[in-house]
């Protein structure tokens, strides 16, 4: 309830964006977000990741829990690869072959 209060508080205030709707009312299209900053987000987040699930496993005490981390880690990073791998094909079956970053899809 807080978090909504709040949101409905901010968007009182805030008011829309500047250009989001004409003279007339009508919506106008704002451009996709900055794909530079999209990239560092998901390299932040996966680097999170490892920090989390690697986290999980509590301790490292001995060379069976350090191999209990290690399997973590690789099971962490083949989830992003395989992840990457299935997005890339959906995404070149739904985008045109000249696909650009700064016009994005």
């Amino acid at each position: 309830m807080t978090g909504g209060a709040a949101t409905l508080a901010g968007v009182l205030l805030r008011r829309p964006r500047q250009g989001k709707y004409g003279p007339d009312g009508e919506s106008r299209a704002i451009p996709g977000a900055n794909p530079a900053l999209a990239t560092r987000g998901t390299f932040i987040l996966w680097f999170g990741w490892f920090g989390f699930n690697g986290g999980s496993e509590l301790k490292v005490s001995d060379i069976g829990e350090a191999n209990s981390v290690a399997s973590v880690f690789v099971n962490t990073n083949a989830a992003a690869a395989g992840g990457v791998v299935t997005a890339q094909p959906l995404r070149g079956a739904r985008c045109p072959p000249a696909f650009s970053v700064r016009k994005g899809c």
